[in-house]
């Protein structure tokens, strides 16, 4: 199962068609859900034995993607539903993804933030955005991977590898996501790199600011048919190479 929130998508460096005075960038929001699910289905004619079909299912008009009984949905409750944040240097803005099984059985979860780049100082491909906490005295913190919640009981935590963050228990090994629960949120703001300067994002056309977006995607798979979460992941990517 796919989950998708919010692409944040970067406009082009500034040229002269346009002069943002007083540099602002406005955040826009889409919303995703995925799901991916294993059923065994026997090739006759082929070869003695089963093998794995992974199937999936993509409904654009309400955003969702349910196969089987293996579905998420991917919330997002301290980001504005109704109109786009607008942002300055080193700003923060509540955005807050977490993941819930809304469906009837236990799925291993994980999820991906692609964050927009932008040529910042003359270093190309620089983060726009940082993404982090508030600590108890309310200083923006980075070190998400460091965040825990518990869930019937289980200490679990967001665990990165490659570019995704997977769902693990606080030992790093395998957590199953059960029917009806929800994941901690991975991260509670984002902030607006503080180096960035007016002229290096273009204006929307006839606007004085900037556009971008932040996609977060969630992914969810069944754990019954597989070994563990590697085994489960390793086909849910055979069958989804362009996800």
């Amino acid at each position: 199962m796919r989950a998708k929130t919010t692409p944040w998508k970067t406009n082009e460096p500034h040229s002269s068609a346009g002069k943002m005075e007083g540099f602002r960038l406005k955040l826009t929001r889409t919303k995703k859900i995925a799901a991916a699910v294993a059923a065994i289905a026997v090739i006759g004619g082929m070869a003695v034995g089963s093998t794995l079909a992974y199937l999936t299912d993509q409904k654009e008009a309400t955003n969702t993607i349910t196969v089987g009984d293996v579905k998420i949905e991917l919330h997002e409750p301290g980001f504005p539903e109704s109109s786009a944040p607008s942002m300055e240097p080193g700003m923060k803005q509540a955005k807050d993804p977490y993941l819930e099984n809304t469906g009837s059985n236990p799925a291993y979860v994980r999820l991906r933030v692609d964050i927009p780049t932008a040529t910042i100082g003359g270093q190309e491909n620089t983060p726009l955005f940082e993404l982090g906490y508030l600590d108890k005295d309310g200083n923006f913190q980075t070190n998400i991977e460091t965040l825990t919640g518990a869930i019937d009981g289980t200490t679990v935590k967001w665990v990165k590898d490659g570019e995704y963050y997977y769902l693990s228990k606080a030992d790093s090994s395998d957590f199953q996501l059960p029917a009806g629960a929800k994941t901690p949120k991975l991260f509670t703001y984002i902030r607006l790199n503080p180096e960035l300067k007016e002229g290096e994002l273009a204006p929307a056309s006839g606007k004085d600011y900037a556009l971008t977006e932040i996609e977060v995607m969630g992914e969810a798979i069944q754990t019954g048919s597989f070994a563990n979460a590697s085994a489960a992941w390793a086909a849910f990517d055979k069958q989804n190479p362009e996800h």
